[in-house]
């Protein structure tokens, strides 16, 4: 490749990298788990935005089980996310940072 050209793509990179983070900023999923009893929405950038459990689903004498609800939705959550992101770096979402380099 042309020294000139991974100069202008490295002059690109913080445009690119911005473009990234906004994408990230705007991805949302929801994981659930008890069949909607919990729900958990993360962002693209890992942080929990939400977390939703059905009043049903809160037995004082089974806090264990609501434990169990709370990680297999952030645990579905986190899997949907991950699919979302190599989604969208496979489709040229988020393209190389330094092209072909």
């Amino acid at each position: 490749m042309n020294p000139f050209d991974v100069l202008k793509q490295l002059q690109d990179l913080p445009e690119r990298m911005q473009r990234i983070q906004e994408t990230l900023t705007e991805l949302r999923v929801t994981g659930s788990a008890g069949g909607g009893m919990v729900e958990v929405e993360v962002g693209g950038d890992f942080s929990v935005h939400r977390v939703k459990i059905d009043p049903e689903a809160v037995d004082p004498n089974d806090v264990a089980l609501l434990e169990d609800l709370v990680k297999a939705a952030l645990t579905n959550a986190l899997g949907k996310l991950r699919t979302e992101l190599v989604g969208k770096l496979q489709s040229g979402l988020f393209p190389p940072l330094l092209g072909g380099v």
